[in-house]
């Protein structure tokens, strides 16, 4: 969304809060099992409804490639998180 589709962080931001809200309802039912079983809970249909209703408001063209060989998406996205637990000796 930043790079590809050149979203400011605002707008990345508010997209994601819609398509999270949108695909797994106002409290997502998440559980850790949900990956490994495959018994997540959301719809992959209203997924990709989603993503394609960002790239046409950004694009103007729901199949927007999303690889761009001209001019390559120069964005890193790099997420830090606190240490919380620490192992014990």
């Amino acid at each position: 969304m930043l790079g590809r589709l050149r979203m400011t962080i605002s707008e990345v931001e508010r997209e994601y809060d819609i398509i999270s809200k949108e695909v797994f309802g106002e409290q997502a039912h998440w559980a850790p099992t949900s990956f490994i079983f495959g018994t997540g809970k959301f719809s992959h249909e209203t997924l990709q409804k989603e993503i394609q209703r960002v790239v046409t408001a950004c694009s103007g063209n729901p199949d927007e490639k999303m690889l761009d060989d001209k001019n390559p998406c120069k964005v890193l996205v790099k997420l830090a998180l606190p240490i919380t637990a620490r192992a014990k000796d």
